[in-house]
C-alpha cells in the first residue's frame, strides 16, 4: 500500500470515528435531556446545549426530535437488554433464563421509567426486525430448541411471541394497570412446550436480583429525571 493509500485510509477511519463519537453524544445529551425534561418538552435548543455542539451539527445526524427520541429508546433497550442477557446466559435452563430474562426486562423498566415514556410517545416503532428483542433472544430460543427444552419451531415464531408479549405488558404499565409477570411468563412458556404444570413453576420462583451499572446511560439519566 502506499504512504498517498494509508494517509487518505487513515483520514477516513478518522472521519468515521468522529461520526460515531458526534452520534453518541447527541444520543446521551438528548437522554439526559429528556429524563430532566421529559420528550414532549424538550426542545433542540436543549439538547444541543447539553452536548455542547451547533444547531447544523445536531441536523447532520437527525432530521427531528422525533428521529433522536427513537434512537435514544433503541439505546435505552440495548443497554437494558444486555444487562439482562448477560446476567441470564449464566442460567443453564433456557426455560427459567427466560422467564427469568422476562422478569429483569420488565423490573428494570419500571425501576428507570425513562423507558416507559419513550414507549409511550413513539409506541410500537422500532419493533419487528432489528429490534434489540429480537437480536438478544435467539441464543436462549435456540439451546431450548437444540437440546429439547423447547418445541420445535423456528426461532421467527419464537421472537414474535416473546415481542408482542412484552409490548403488551409494557402497554398494561404504560396505563398503569398492575401486571402479573408470572402469568405471562408461564404462558410464553406454555407456548414454547413446556408443560402447564412446571412452566407455572417456574414462572413462580423468587427471581434473583439483577444490578444495572452505574456508569451506563439509563442509570445516569435516572439521577436526571424530575419525576
Amino acid at each position: 500500500m502506499s504512504p498517498l493509500k494509508r494517509c487518505i485510509d487513515h483520514r477516513t477511519l478518522v472521519a468515521k470515528k468522529r461520526r460515531v463519537q458526534m452520534r453518541k453524544r447527541l444520543i446521551e445529551a438528548a437522554t439526559l435531556v429528556f429524563a430532566e425534561r421529559g420528550p414532549e418538552a424538550t426542545l433542540i435548543d436543549h439538547i444541543i446545549h447539553e452536548a455542547g455542539v451547533s444547531r447544523g451539527s445536531f441536523y447532520n445526524y437527525f432530521r427531528s426530535i422525533d428521529e433522536l427520541l427513537e434512537e435514544a429508546k433503541f439505546n435505552l433497550a440495548e443497554e437494558i437488554i444486555s444487562v439482562v442477557s448477560t446476567t441470564a446466559s449464566k442460567e443453564t435452563d433456557p426455560a427459567v433464563a427466560l422467564s427469568y430474562g422476562l422478569n429483569w426486562f420488565i423490573r428494570i423498566a419500571m425501576e428507570y421509567p425513562l423507558y416507559l415514556d419513550f414507549t409511550a410517545k413513539l409506541g410500537t416503532r422500532g419493533l419487528g426486525q432489528g429490534s434489540m428483542m429480537r437480536e438478544t433472544t435467539p441464543p436462549i430460543i435456540r439451546m431450548g430448541i437444540e437440546t429439547g427444552r423447547f418445541c420445535a419451531m423456528s426461532e421467527q415464531t419464537a421472537a414474535d411471541i416473546l415481542e408482542t408479549t412484552g409490548l403488551a405488558i409494557l402497554r398494561r404499565l404504560l396505563a398503569g394497570e398492575t401486571v402479573d409477570l408470572p402469568s405471562y411468563a408461564a404462558a410464553i412458556l406454555r407456548m414454547l412446550g413446556i408443560a402447564p404444570d412446571e412452566a407455572a413453576e417456574i414462572a413462580a420462583r423468587t427471581v434473583p436480583d439483577i444490578t444495572v451499572p452505574d456508569d451506563l446511560l439509563i442509570a445516569r439519566s435516572a439521577g436526571r429525571s424530575t419525576t
